[in-house]
């Protein structure tokens, strides 16, 4: 008998990406309060839908502010860095490459 579970396990991953013109490094967000803390300090990451583009940042006022997951990956890895992610449906897939 085969049991499947479904379930999101969150962990760092760190993968090496190989192509004809480059290596680069992939780095998982898997922390988004940690984009919150360092582009609006004090507010909390919050999770509004199902997508990689539902997540925001509240402010204690209850505001709800857009994360900008590029310029945490810039300012984490240097200003070549970039980001992506795995799946739209997939919150959780965002990840900073460099």
């Amino acid at each position: 008998m085969k049991k499947t579970i479904a379930g999101l396990a969150i962990s760092t991953t760190i993968v090496t990406l190989c192509s004809s013109a480059a290596f680069a490094t992939k780095v998982y967000i898997n922390d988004l309060q940690k984009v919150c803390a360092w582009q609006y300090p004090g507010t909390t990451a919050i999770l509004s839908g199902t997508s990689v583009y539902n997540w925001k940042c509240k402010t204690s006022s209850n505001q709800f502010l857009d994360l900008n997951i590029y310029g945490y990956c810039q300012y984490k890895y240097g200003s070549t860095a970039n980001t992506s992610f795995d799946d739209y449906a997939l919150p959780y897939s965002w990840y900073c490459y460099y």
